[in-house]
C-alpha cells in the first residue's frame, strides 16, 4: 500500500493499492483488511502532501498496527510491516 500503486508495481513488481485519502484510522484499517495489505510505503516527497495529510495521521491513530522494516536516509521513505 502506498501513495502511488502503479509506481510501487513498476519499482518492485508487486501488486499494490493506494491508501485511503482520508486521515481516519478506521478507513486505513478497513483498507488494510479489505486488500490483505502486508506492507505500507510512507514517502516523504516534498512535491506532494498527501502522505502527511492522510497516511501519517491515520497510522498515528493505529500505533500498535505497524513495525518499521526499512528506512532510507533523509528525506526518509519508510516501509512498514502490518502487524495486526
Amino acid at each position: 500500500m502506498g501513495r502511488n500503486a502503479a509506481m510501487i508495481y513498476f519499482l518492485i513488481g508487486r501488486r499494490a493499492v493506494e491508501y485511503p485519502y482520508v486521515a481516519e484510522p478506521a478507513a486505513l484499517a478497513e483498507a488494510i483488511r479489505t486488500h490483505a495489505v502486508r506492507y505500507i510505503v510512507e514517502d516523504q516527497f516534498t512535491w506532494t502532501t498527501s502522505t502527511a495529510l492522510y497516511l501519517r495521521p491515520a497510522m498515528d491513530g493505529l500505533p500498535d498496527h505497524f513495525a518499521l522494516r526499512y528506512a532510507t536516509d533523509a528525506p526518509a521513505t519508510k516501509v512498514w510491516a502490518v502487524t495486526r
